[in-house]
């Protein structure tokens, strides 16, 4: 079995990301006596978190396939993205070791360039111990392999939080091109998943 955990900015981009999981034959994990024993010490078993009533619950959601197991974060925001890994790696009786990838995902900004946020992350992500890749959009061949993509294609600001359908077709060109650059799991649906916008409506159901 192949562990991949992943951490994105945002409840959008967690629904995105878990759509191309679906559509690569990994399903949701909904039981917890259907997970398996490797992620355990990220079901939180306490509540409320840290005693605080308003904190929302900090556990991932989960796909797996008979070959391949990821978790994936919402972070909360651009300035969670390396910590929320940083706290998952700490995780009594979590084996962080034995994690095969790492990936970071986010919506570029319009005032920040794309390349400016991939050096800050970057840094961080070499300040906990961990491999960077060399540019957005790649992933390195480190253990574990680790990758940071910049929604919508790692250069373009942001058009669209809310609204995949609204992307316009260079952009949708764009990440089709990116696609060689995803986790492996992630490339055969990425293209499909582009052209046809209306099924990648984070609303949509």
């Amino acid at each position: 079995m192949q562990y991949s955990y992943l951490v994105v900015e945002g409840p959008h981009d967690l629904e995105f990301i878990g759509r191309l999981l679906r559509a690569s034959g990994l399903h949701k994990v909904q039981r917890e006596e259907k997970l398996g024993a490797f992620w355990h010490p990220l079901v939180p078993r306490q509540y409320p978190p840290g005693g605080d009533l308003l904190k929302r619950v900090p556990v991932p959601v989960f796909f797996q396939s008979a070959s391949h197991s990821v978790a994936i974060h919402s972070a909360g925001g651009v300035n969670r993205l390396v910590p929320t890994v940083e706290e998952t790696r700490s995780t009594p009786g979590f084996k962080s070791s034995e994690i095969s990838s790492v990936g970071l995902f986010l919506d570029a900004d319009w005032e920040t360039p794309a390349p400016d946020t991939f050096a800050r992350l970057k840094a961080e992500i070499q300040a906990v111990g961990l491999p960077s890749a060399d540019e957005p959009g790649t992933v390195n061949h480190a253990t574990p392999r680790t990758g940071l993509f910049i929604f919508p294609d790692t250069i373009a600001p942001e058009r669209s939080k809310t609204s995949w359908t609204t992307a316009p077709p260079s952009s949708i060109a764009n990440f089709a091109r990116k696609r060689r650059n995803l986790p492996r799991v992630l490339r055969r649906s990425a293209t499909r998943m582009m052209i046809e916008k209306n099924s990648i409506n984070p609303r949509a159901r």
